[in-house]
């Protein structure tokens, strides 16, 4: 008997020791987790913000503590941003925050005021906000377009298929007395196109006319009477 409470002894202080081993594990742990920092930051998806510009907006710059930092917060920073549709967000006890993002396209770069037209309709004026570089596969829109025809002009931007407007690398509002939304496509392959809001999907059968001009460069006349003169 003696030797058998002996062991109860022995089991119940060895139960007790990892006990207060597994609280002190779990104290330990819990220090070392507030006093963890963000380490690393990996940024996918972009393409019109840079990767610091992300990373402010989600407002993680100064890489602050790991259990100061919640995925929802991030997200919620990142959606206040007109370029971005959407965000995913992973993040480890490490100190490892993953975020991919997923941006509206771009339509058009508006020159005269320095703005990115986006397929949300909505325009950026601050350039800090996206890179300075030129942005491959969208045209630029080179003077100012009126007040009234501005709106009209960005929702026919969103009729042009993406594989025709990737072939217009400038547009210049042309108006003349019978129309004041008319416009001047300059087209990658060096031929001018006229065309009207009213008329702007048109241009989607841009692929198909070229093969009809046999090489020639001139001006399409989409506007008005569909058709084409030769440069001289």
């Amino acid at each position: 008997m003696l030797i058998l409470k002996k062991r109860k002894k022995k089991i119940k202080k060895r139960k007790l020791i990892s006990f207060l081993l597994v609280i002190v594990l779990i104290v330990l742990s819990v220090i070392w987790y507030k006093d963890k920092n963000i380490t690393n930051i990996y940024v996918s998806g972009n393409n019109l913000l840079d990767e610091q510009t992300i990373i402010e907006l989600a407002g993680i710059e100064n890489y602050p503590k790991v259990y100061q930092v919640s995925k929802n917060k991030i997200k919620a920073n990142l959606l206040t941003s007109p370029f971005i549709a959407s965000v995913d967000v992973e993040k480890s006890l490490f100190g490892k925050i993953k975020i991919n993002v997923n941006e509206y396209e771009a339509l058009c770069k508006d020159s005269i005021n320095d703005k990115i037209i986006l397929v949300n309709r909505e325009t950026k004026e601050d350039k800090s906000f996206y890179y300075d570089k030129d942005i491959l596969g969208i045209p630029t829109l080179t003077n100012q377009v009126i007040p009234d025809v501005n709106d009209e002009f960005i929702e026919a931007l969103l009729k042009i298929d993406k594989s025709i407007l990737t072939k217009i690398s400038e547009i210049t509002y042309d108006p003349n007395t019978l129309d004041d939304e008319r416009f001047l496509l300059y087209m990658i392959d060096h031929n001018y196109v006229y065309v009207t809001l009213s008329k702007i999907e048109s241009i989607n059968t841009y692929n198909e006319i070229v093969p009809t001009l046999e090489g020639k460069k001139g001006i399409l006349y989409l506007d008005s009477g569909n058709h084409f003169q030769i440069k001289k």
